[in-house]
């Protein structure tokens, strides 16, 4: 099933627009007339965006527009309104295609009063029911939306990198959110439900979400790591690191005033492993040691920031002789670490149940077993470890993150970083990750149906140009991949004009607001560019000079405040100083369009007579005259 048009009586800053996502027809809905014109689109051409043999892209469609112009109200509308099951909420006018077979449907407050020849049509009614009941004077009448639940066997994904902590819709069936304001929410309730966590001791749910987001991208690189079709090389290792090094702290002044007691023991362990850590000679010893220490101190304030009435345990700590001056060797500092663990277990067992050690123990001897070979799964770095996620080493990866997750009171106390690898190749990964992990069922455990609509909300935010460039190219070749055997509807929006020289132009709706008679901001669809109607293939620059994207010219707004500067002196033939002059020749010669430069050089040339007066002037100035 596709969405081929939309129209949307009200909603946000859209009222009374006409959305066209690309068919075979350009449809127009008059309000005044209350006709629907259905008008044949000559240019329209047949699986145009199928880019391999066993790709299902039914339609791809991009919404630009100028930040407020509502691009992502567009999408908001669909994913709200259409999924199966949910109810449809706003008036409006929006037509399916299903097989060459075009279905019409409108609210009964949107009328269409003429016929489309060969086109089905069908009004939606207002659910309303009447009510009666204790302090109800009379019946009641109560609007239920309208009776419509959605597009049949056809899923909705929405995915967004942004996070502006609006929430989600992940209770919402038939809606895949993997939008990052969404998965910060649903990934913390999946493992509260499934158990992985507790909650009373784990409540941060960002802790989940970068743990899972973690997941996704090594379970996406296990899978592909071999492709050559991805645009990048996939990284292998994970950096990992300590979020608070102690040994620089020297101190926690946290606890100080809370726990005196705490606070002087770990006062105490910081200092005496300072020391040791300067008199350890090997390397790798050296590393194991830094790091073990800022794990174990981590989880003890952690542990006596979330646990009250606890301040008697304290005495359990001191095992360890910090009052020496030998070396503490790793494997005596795990030795002493676990029998405080030790201790712990068997003091609380009876007074908080489900309290587990076993879990930072093993992570601890697992640190403390790890060596500098690059090739094993946990090895060492030099300020750090070394994950290796390749498939072979995979299991160790999944271990290491168990016992790391399920090691955490409060606080994350590693920092986990991808080799090699930079801010948009994240921003990709993300994408690719996350649509793997949803077709492979691992986020929502369901699976999808055979249509798909997936509404992309700035996913070229973070790229770099040439990728933004390459960006409708990669998501045409990587969905259909992911989403073997199903026909997919892609509907994107962006700030950039980039994407538009991909897109034929009726697969491309412009949003551009202005202000009404009323002082309010409006949003109305242009049906073309100012001048530029046909955006495929056409120039970039060609997109970018018109005026939809950037207003007055292509040059920065500070250097066009410059050269307005220099052009004001010249031309009111204002007198400067051999310094200022010199400065604004400068200035004109670092100038990088060429026309401009040329022009501006030439005036000033004219203007200060360079050949014999600003030689006489440089010579003073040399002789201090």
């Amino acid at each position: 099933m596709e969405l081929v048009y939309l129209y949307i009586k009200e909603y946000s800053r859209l009222k009374n627009q006409n959305l066209n996502f690309g068919s075979e027809y350009i449809f127009n809905y008059s309000i005044e007339s209350q006709n629907l014109e259905a008008v044949t689109n000559d240019l329209f051409i047949k699986d145009h965006y199928k880019s391999r043999e066993h790709s299902e892209i039914s339609n791809i469609t991009s919404i630009i527009g100028q930040n407020g112009t509502g691009k992502t109200s567009i999408l908001n509308f669909i994913r709200d309104n259409f999924a199966e099951g949910s109810r449809l909420e706003s008036p409006s006018i929006f037509i399916t295609k299903v097989k060459d077979k075009f279905m019409v449907y409108h609210t009964e407050d949107v009328p269409i009063t003429n016929d489309l020849e060969g086109f089905e049509m069908k009004e939606i009614k207002l659910q309303k029911e009447k009510i009666t009941g204790r302090g109800i004077v009379g019946e009641h009448e109560v609007t239920f939306g309208y009776d419509f639940r959605g597009f049949m066997n056809t899923d909705l994904i929405y995915f967004s990198n942004v996070y502006d902590s609006t929430g989600g819709s992940f209770d919402l069936k038939g809606i895949y959110d993997i939008s990052t304001n969404n998965l910060i929410l649903a990934d913390y309730d999946r493992e509260i439900k499934n158990k992985e966590i507790i909650v009373s001791f784990n409540n941060n749910n960002l802790i989940s979400f970068v743990n899972n987001e973690l997941h996704r991208q090594v379970k996406f690189i296990h899978k592909f790591y071999n492709s050559q079709e991805l645009p990048f090389e996939l990284p292998t290792e994970l950096a990992v690191t300590v979020k608070n090094d102690y040994f620089k702290l020297q101190s926690n002044t946290t606890l100080k005033s809370s726990n005196p007691d705490l606070y002087t023991y770990i006062s105490k362990v910081i200092e005496r492993s300072h020391q040791t850590s300067l008199l350890i000679d090997v390397a790798s010893e050296k590393i194991k040691f830094h790091l073990i220490i800022n794990i174990y101190i981590s989880f003890l304030v952690d542990f006596y920031l979330s646990h009250q009435g606890v301040d008697e345990l304290v005495d359990i700590l001191d095992t360890l002789d910090y009052n020496n001056e030998k070396i503490i060797e790793v494997t005596e500092l795990i030795d002493n670490i676990t029998l405080v663990f030790n201790k712990f277990q068997e003091y609380l067992n009876n007074r908080y149940e489900g309290i587990q050690f076993e879990s930072i123990k093993s992570l601890i001897e697992l640190i403390g077993s790890a060596i500098e070979d690059e090739n094993s799964p946990v090895s060492l770095s030099w300020n750090g470890l070394r994950l290796n996620v390749n498939k072979k080493e995979f299991p160790s990866f999944e271990n290491f993150m168990k016992l790391y997750t399920s090691s955490i009171f409060i606080r994350p106390f590693l920092n986990f970083s991808w080799r090699h690898i930079s801010s948009g190749e994240k921003a990709l990964l993300n994408i690719y990750s996350r649509f793997n992990s949803l077709a492979d069922g691992e986020i929502f455990g369901e699976n999808l149906n055979d249509h798909l609509i997936i509404l992309i909300d700035e996913g070229d935010l973070y790229l770099h140009p040439q990728w933004q460039k390459s960006f409708v190219k990669i998501l045409l070749d990587f969905l259909p991949v992911i989403f073997r055997n199903r026909t997919i509807q892609l509907i994107f929006t962006t700030n950039s004009p980039i994407p538009a020289s991909d897109l034929l132009s009726y697969n491309t709706i412009f949003l551009e607001k202005y202000i009404d008679g009323d002082g309010n901001f409006i949003t109305i669809v242009k049906d073309s560019l100012n001048e530029q109607k046909e955006t495929f293939a056409a120039n970039i620059h060609t997109l970018l000079s018109d005026s939809f994207f950037v207003d007055n010219g292509l040059i920065g707004d500070f250097a066009t405040l410059k050269i307005n500067e220099i052009i004001e002196r010249i031309v009111k033939r204002t007198d400067l100083s051999y310094d200022e002059r010199e400065n604004t020749r400068k200035l004109i010669h670092q100038i990088g369009e060429p026309i401009l430069k040329n022009k501006l050089m030439q005036m000033y040339n004219d203007r200060y007579n360079l050949e014999i007066h600003e030689r006489l002037e440089r010579i003073e100035k040399q002789l201090k005259l």
